[in-house]
Order: C-alpha cells, then sequence, then structure tokens
C-alpha cells in the first residue's frame, strides 16, 4: 500500500457540494456519539456499527432527515466506522474517548471507500463529478480508499490510498549478521 496526496480544485458548485458532505459527515458521528452516550446510561451497553449503519438507513427515509440522502452513504458510514475505532482506541487506553466534532472544526474530512477514478487531469469523485487535479506523479495500482480534506486556509487536498500489488517486506525475519 502507498499513500499519495495531491491538491485539488473544486468549483465553488462543487465546493458548497464538499461543505455539505462534511456537515452530513460530522453530523452522523456526533448523532451516534450522543446515542451511544444515551444508551450506554440506560443498558450499559453501545450500538454496534450494523445497528448504527441499519438506523442510519432507516432514519434517511424520514422526512426530518431525508437531507442526508445527498450525502455518500460511504462517507456517512466510515463516519461511524470513525467513531467505533475511537471507542476501541479508548478501550485499549491509546486515546481518550471520543468528543463531539465542532461545527467550526478548521479541519474538514470525508472519506470516499470506492468509486473514484482519474480522467486526464481530472478526478471522479461520487456526489461530485470531476474535479481539476495537479498531479506530480502518477499513483499506479487499485484504489482503496480517498479522503478528502479542507484546510483552515480553505485549500482541497486529496489522499489516496493505493494497492500497488508489491510484496510486504518481512519486517520480523531475522537476518544473520557476520561480522
Amino acid at each position: 500500500m502507498k499513500a499519495f496526496k495531491y491538491r485539488i480544485y473544486p468549483t465553488k458548485s462543487q465546493q458548497e457540494v464538499l461543505e455539505s458532505e462534511f456537515g452530513a459527515v460530522r453530523w452522523a458521528y456526533n448523532y451516534y456519539l450522543a446515542a451511544n452516550r444515551d444508551l450506554r446510561a440506560i443498558k450499559e451497553r453501545r450500538m454496534s456499527f450494523v445497528e448504527m449503519t441499519t438506523d442510519l438507513a432507516r432514519l434517511k427515509m424520514t422526512d426530518e432527515y431525508r437531507w442526508l440522502t445527498r450525502a455518500y452513504a460511504q462517507s456517512l458510514n466510515q463516519a461511524i466506522k470513525n467513531l467505533m475505532d475511537g471507542y476501541t482506541r479508548h478501550k485499549n487506553g491509546q486515546s481518550r474517548a471520543p468528543v463531539f466534532k465542532s461545527k467550526h472544526d478548521l479541519n474538514k474530512a470525508c472519506y470516499y471507500p470506492q468509486g473514484v477514478k482519474f480522467k486526464g487531469r481530472k478526478i471522479h469523485i461520487p456526489k461530485l463529478g470531476l474535479v481539476k487535479i495537479i498531479l506530480d506523479r502518477y499513483c499506479l495500482g487499485k484504489i482503496k480508499t480517498v479522503i478528502l480534506k479542507k484546510t483552515p486556509t480553505n485549500k482541497y487536498f486529496v489522499s489516496i490510498l493505493v494497492d500497488d500489488g508489491a510484496e510486504q517486506p518481512n519486517l520480523n525475519k531475522t537476518i544473520p549478521c557476520t561480522i
């Protein structure tokens, strides 16, 4: 696996879609963080990933939360996965408990686990369309995950994780050494 980071230049309308996407991802994370806190207080357990994604699909069908259908479903599911990973890291003593994400957080991100393709000097991102990208080097291999980020300086970047098919070196193998 190799990771590549590129600068992208979305149009004004694409930036509006991205802001909506960032908001939906933050909302899903915060909604299920609150739901799990409430459930934990009552039943001493948390919702599983499957329970949360099933509930999210149910919420999208209601009139109140129909706006969630405009967001990429896999980005919303990834927000729930990130929440679950936060719980796991906290349980293992690697970090503090997950906290709510602020609307005013300067670093924003959303995930696209599939459906991203290069087309010339542009990249096709689901729900966004073709976006201008600056390719200073090519990434060869199968695209695994794409993370779209917005920096505090209002610049947009895309990080692409690629499986290049190369064999992973065995770092646990001991190499005999002669002196």
